[in-house]
């Protein structure tokens, strides 16, 4: 069924290359536009729209957990993506270095031989640790497909978990992750390497009590006439704080202020 498997973490393989399942759960068309997308990647805020938009098309997930590594193997760093609120807490928890759900995903991932895991909580046994079953449970997590990247000295480089995927058959999903591997790398290397405004700009004393209310209901997903009856003003008034905020903030849309604003909310925890 997978003819160019064994090259796919290798490098970027052109999809045509690439005998896809025989059913549509991993669309030709939907993962070339989510390959393409991904090279639009220079940011934190472009990050999380690539990986909230193009890429659910094909890997679907309610999270990602990823990891850069140094020549060592040492964690350079480690971050959380997802529209949902979470608390520094449970992030810590996700990530810390020493005993984080993520370093611990990684290291089963190493003991089963450095290939896709595809994993069920809810269903399956997972005999070489028990306990990191109990904790994806304990955190609400019944679903999981996590793959990595090895550098050429053969050191862990990066590492992706996608937490609480579509059902799909485990083939599929196993499939969907060893092919977006390379491009989630790439992305994930430009996106620290970059210097862009956007990234790094401190946005808190540069909007309005207002405008950071606005973006405060922005990131629960409220449209223009849910935050005006929130806040008592009108859609019109509504649009207008949105566009001030876009421009004030160097964003195009709506989803990456909300990307931008939920990333220095993380460095402020730390």
């Amino acid at each position: 069924m997978i003819q160019a498997r064994a090259n796919i973490a290798d490098g970027l393989v052109p999809v045509d290359s690439i005998e896809l399942p025989p059913r549509a759960w991993l669309d030709r068309d939907c993962l070339l536009l989510a390959i393409e997308s991904s090279i639009r990647v220079r940011a934190h805020a472009h990050f999380f729209s690539w990986t909230q938009g193009a890429l659910q098309t094909i890997l679907a997930h309610n999270l990602l957990l990823y990891a850069a590594y140094d020549r060592e193997g040492r964690m350079l760093f480690a971050d959380v993506m997802t529209v949902q609120p979470m608390e520094s807490a449970v992030r810590r928890d996700l990530i810390a270095p020493d005993g984080g759900f993520l370093p611990r995903l990684a290291e089963l991932w190493r003991r089963r031989g450095r290939v896709p895991l595809v994993i069920r909580f809810d269903r399956d046994a997972v005999s070489d640790d028990e306990d990191l079953r109990r904790t994806a449970l304990g955190f609400g997590y019944t679903s999981l497909a996590a793959h990595g990247s090895i550098a050429p000295d053969g050191n862990l480089d990066t590492f992706f978990g996608f937490v609480d995927i579509v059902d799909g058959r485990a083939d599929d999903v196993s499939l969907a992750v060893e092919i977006i591997l390379p491009h989630l790398r790439a992305a994930l290397i430009r996106m620290q390497r970059s210097n862009s405004p956007v990234a790094g700009r401190a946005i808190g004393r540069t909007l309005t009590i207002r405008e950071r209310e606005v973006l405060g209901l922005l990131q629960h997903g409220r449209s223009n006439a849910e935050i005006g009856a929130t806040l008592s003003i009108s859609p019109l008034t509504v649009k207008n704080h949105v566009q001030k905020l876009l421009r004030k903030l160097g964003v195009r849309n709506r989803t990456q202020a909300v990307a931008l604003d939920v990333a220095r909310q993380w460095r402020a925890d730390e």
